[in-house]
């Protein structure tokens, strides 16, 4: 398939009719049509007793299928088509050598009529480096993670602004969202998807689903990442690690999900021994470490950043205190990497361990929760002038998906300031 290079690199999206053919896309409607019936029976028996009849699915704005959750042999083909044509067309768009998938899923549409979504990065400033530095770092080293919107029946809900997956939002733009996180957006464009057409973005830009409603949609929805770029915020898949659901899979296919968590397991390695070096108090050791996982050194400390969050987590979800939080406490700083990431580094830190690790990284956690909060007192400020009476009344939340990367800058401080703190 001939890929526009140019225009991926400067809108941030392409608009690819046609990517499905009439016999896949009929095969894929009859497979999904199953696991969404499949999935329907799952969310009615864990229902819970404040949910409607049908459970979670039922109460969803958008439901979602997840397809390692429900496959079946019957449905195999549906699991495997992910790491065919899409996967081709990812790994050329990413330049990598080893390209991976994120998730294998299905947008739904609801029982009822919800309305215009919010306009939002698929990215957060508050649990990840800030996204000012991670747009400098993708213009350097090229996009690190893809997302889709395969279509399996005419869909025109998707709008994305062209060029903001690589520049922060102006200040007009912030404004805006803090008054109307909904409305119009300036220079959006909406991705009209007849069946079988795909759109592949980076997740990075602003984009919305507007108007979500009860009418039918299928949308396949699912995100590949490039394992060589430790920048990327991916490299914890959200499929099912065990690789249970592979039983129902092709040997080549099940052989190329094994060779994803032998991957995914050496990103984990070569995080411990980052991490390791700084247990260590090794300064030296760290660089060197980091210099392998990251050649480019002018935006090195975004990688770095990214590895504070991480220790950060680790101190917080391994360390002492992780007995004493709550389910929802634990469901907040988990930020969505999954209990088998987790399980597997209480594996690898003790209690001790996890503990120094925070406290090594501290002094970056401490310039970076200043940041956001300087950033966050003025934005409110922003927001109660724009909103007079209204804005006193209701104050901003700066994790809400419309908000979160209000924050972005880098903070200042280099990696000899950080390592001679040890």
């Amino acid at each position: 398939m001939q890929l526009d290079h140019e225009r991926f690199e400067r809108d941030g999206f392409l608009i690819l009719r046609e990517f499905l053919e009439m016999d896949e896309l009929h095969e894929l409607r009859l497979g999904f049509d199953v696991l969404v019936q499949l999935s329907q029976e799952q969310s009615r028996r864990e229902r819970t007793p404040d949910q409607p009849i049908g459970g979670a699915w039922q109460a969803s704005a958008q439901p979602r299928v997840k397809v390692d959750d429900v496959v079946t042999a019957e449905t195999a083909h549906v699991a495997e088509w992910f790491i065919g044509k899409p996967l081709e067309v990812s790994t050329e768009l990413l330049g990598a050598e080893r390209a991976g998938i994120g998730s294998l899923g299905l947008m739904v549409s609801a029982a009822w009529d919800f309305g215009a979504t919010d306009w939002h990065r698929d990215y957060c400033s508050n649990y990840l480096a800030p996204l000012g530095g991670v747009q400098r770092d993708l213009a350097i080293n090229g996009t690190p993670y893809v997302q889709w919107n395969v279509a399996l029946y005419d869909d025109d809900l998707f709008w994305v602004v062209p060029g903001s997956h690589a520049n922060p939002d102006s200040e007009q733009l912030k404004e805006q969202l803090l008054r109307d996180c909904r409305g119009e957006m300036p220079g959006a464009f909406q991705a009209d998807l007849k069946a079988g057409d795909a759109i592949v973005y980076a997740a990075y830009m602003q984009h919305q689903g507007s108007p979500y409603t009860s009418r039918m949609r299928r949308v396949i929805h699912m995100g590949y990442y490039d394992y060589d770029k430790i920048s990327s915020f991916g490299h914890h898949p959200h499929w099912n690690m065990d690789l249970e659901f592979t039983r129902h899979l092709a040997p080549a296919a099940r052989d190329w999900f094994k060779q994803q968590a032998a991957w995914t397991m050496q990103c984990r390695d070569q995080c411990e021994r980052i991490f390791r070096t700084a247990l260590k108090r090794d300064g030296v050791a760290f660089a060197r470490e980091l210099a392998a996982a990251h050649p480019e050194v002018s935006c090195r400390m975004v990688a770095v950043a990214h590895l504070c969050r991480m220790a950060e987590k680790i101190a917080g979800l391994c360390g002492a205190g992780a007995e004493t939080l709550s389910a929802a406490e634990r469901a907040g700083l988990e930020g969505g990497f999954g209990e088998h990431f987790w399980s597997d580094m209480r594996g690898r830190f003790t209690t001790a361990e996890a503990d120094e690790l925070g406290a090594r990284f501290a002094p970056l956690t401490a310039l970076m929760a200043a940041d956001r909060e300087r950033s966050n007192i003025h934005y409110a400020e922003v927001h109660r002038n724009l909103m007079g009476d209204d804005g006193a009344a209701s104050a901003p939340d700066f994790y809400s998906r419309p908000l979160r990367t209000h924050y972005h800058q880098m903070p200042d401080l280099s990696l000899d300031e950080l390592t001679a703190t040890w």
